[in-house]
């Protein structure tokens, strides 16, 4: 069905106007779901067509509130706008479950018949018939209380399983002489302290270069480990907690268990097909992952003569070793190509051309330091971006 063409997006310029933008735009577009449902259940002698419309715009505006709070909650560089964000991501899911819950809306649509509609009007009122009956609006009171208290308590696991991998950046020290084959820039840009030490940290500027090019297993392996333990153990009772609701509510709601649930609406259709096709796939690489892998553990012996495994902090290392001994690609020579003023350039260029949008100079003194900050990363490595959010299926 139609809707407005949508508006460029224009982001505040500074902390004050992301306070506003994290806290405003989502309690503007909640206000108005509010407005579109009170009309929804006030005039029941809407046209279908204008009920499924109202319907679609309400979820617009939830979208509209749910993607940039969950943004912005993960990837502000200022905790308060971070936090905000989170307040405004816990409620916008909130309501989303509420509306499901709400007999009066459900009433809307229950014995709503798709005669005369279209295809795309057919289809959205299938949907909605259909996430009402997910979201459990047809239980009995006591059950449907019941959902609710777990929907809430899902979204704020979920917010604090991703804060505690969020904030929980660790570090470790080893010898500067640990720091072999690292590229040159990396190494002048961790210096060695009053003991001979070096600090590297699980952000992925030291993890990624390390991982490939750190000559020292035992160096790659420490780093990776601490990665590998962020936000371990205070995220161990609330993974096990938020396992134990998911199962809950997906008992509460009709299904086998939580996989049930969420891939209902996907592609796949049910975790039994997920399954199947993890199955096949493992099937069908099999032969050809051992032979790689004999190869990856050779290769990985000629350094370390010991080596009964290859782990995941071996294997970028040995990779970049074979794609160089064997395919004369060296990684480190590469990066030479792509000075990161020439890839700024380009990536400026390319998007101004794709977007049709200018980009300008900017002189405030904290997009300078953030510029500088961002030089920096991206001469070390790609950008920190962790799997935050326990996956749903």
């Amino acid at each position: 069905m139609p809707h407005p063409p949508l508006e460029p997006l224009t982001l505040p310029r500074d902390l004050d106007g992301w306070r506003a933008f994290a806290e405003d735009r989502p309690t503007e577009r909640l206000a108005r779901v509010v407005e579109i449902d009170a009309r929804l259940t006030a005039e029941s002698d809407l046209p279908l067509r204008e009920r499924l419309a109202l319907w679609n715009e309400a979820e617009i505006a939830l979208s509209e509130a749910a993607a940039p709070s969950h943004l912005v909650s993960e990837s502000h560089p200022d905790a308060d706008v971070r936090d905000a964000a989170e307040k405004q991501a816990q409620a916008v899911d909130a309501v989303q479950s509420r509306r499901l819950l709400d007999r009066a809306l459900w009433g809307v649509f229950a014995d709503a018949a798709a005669d005369g509609l279209d295809a795309d009007e057919q289809r959205l009122l299938a949907q909605i018939q259909r996430d009402f009956r997910r979201g459990g609006v047809d239980l009995d009171d006591a059950d449907r209380e019941r959902v609710r208290e777990l929907t809430d308590r899902d979204t704020e696991l979920s917010l604090t399983f991703s804060r505690n991998i969020r904030e929980g950046r660790r570090e470790i020290r080893v010898p500067a002489s640990s720091l072999d084959g690292l590229p040159a820039d990396f190494i002048a840009e961790h210096p060695v302290d009053a003991d001979g030490m070096v600090t590297l940290t699980t952000e992925y500027t030291d993890l990624m270069p390390v991982r490939e090019y750190a000559r020292d297993r035992a160096v790659r392996h420490e780093l990776m480990g601490a990665y590998n333990d962020l936000a371990w153990p205070v995220n161990e009772p609330v993974l096990a907690e938020l396992l134990a609701v998911r199962a809950e509510r997906a008992k509460l709601l009709g299904y086998g268990d939580w996989a049930d649930y969420e891939t209902e609406t996907r592609m796949i259709g049910s975790s039994a097909a997920v399954k199947a096709f993890l199955e096949k796939v493992a099937d069908a690489v099999a032969p050809a992952a051992a032979v790689e892998y004999d190869r990856v553990l050779e290769r990985l012996r000629r350094d370390e003569p010991t080596a009964d495994a290859v782990t995941i902090a071996d294997f970028w290392y040995v990779l970049s070793a074979l794609k160089r001994e064997e395919y004369d690609v060296d990684s480190q020579l590469v990066r030479s190509y792509f000075r990161f003023d020439r890839v700024l350039e380009g990536v400026l260029a390319t998007t101004a051309r794709l977007l049709d949008v200018e980009y300008g100079p900017r002189r405030r003194p904290l997009v300078a330091r953030r510029r500088a900050h961002l030089r920096r990363r991206a001469r070390r490595g790609a950008p920190r971006a962790h799997p935050s959010r326990p996956a749903s299926a």
